[in-house]
Parts: C-alpha cells; structure tokens; sequence
C-alpha cells in the first residue's frame, strides 16, 4: 500500500491512482508541467470572464512604480512559498 506521506503532494486525479495500489513516483517535469498549466488556467479565468475589468487592471499595473511591483511580486513569492512549505511538512 502507498504510504500517506506520497498523498500528501499528489492532485485529486492523481490521489485515485495511488488508492488502487500503484506506486506512482513524482516525476519532477512532470509536476512542473502540471503546476505550469494550472497557472496558465487560473491566469485565464479573469481575462476570459471580465475581459473590460482585466483592460483596466492592466493600465493600473503600467502605472504602478517599481518598487510596489517589487514588494508586491515578492509578497507573491514568499505567500506561494509558504503555501508549499505547509503543503510539504
């Protein structure tokens, strides 16, 4: 049987595979692709529901100075890397 500490990384479709028994061993490309796609898909959704919403976002950012970009990108990193410390622990 699979351990519970490899469910803990896996997706949902994914966790189904593992409950039937296989071993099924991250593959690093593997992971970043999937995670690389659910960027690309959670980045769609507001332009693709609020196409005039997501115009005007986009003007606000041209306007921003680069040190609120800075400190935003890098509240953005250190949330997302304490999100996958949490995930992992």
């Amino acid at each position: 049987m699979v351990e519970s500490r490899n469910r803990a990384w896996c997706p949902v479709f994914l966790c189904d595979h593992l409950s039937k028994g296989h071993l099924l061993k991250p593959d690093f490309w593997h992971v970043l692709a999937l995670a690389i796609g659910l960027v690309f898909i959670i980045e769609g959704i507001v332009p693709f529901l609020y196409p005039a919403r997501w115009r005007r976002l986009v003007q606000q950012l041209a306007a921003t100075d680069d040190r609120t970009m800075r400190m935003t990108g890098l509240f953005s990193m250190l949330l997302g890397l304490g999100l996958l410390y949490l995930i992992n622990v």
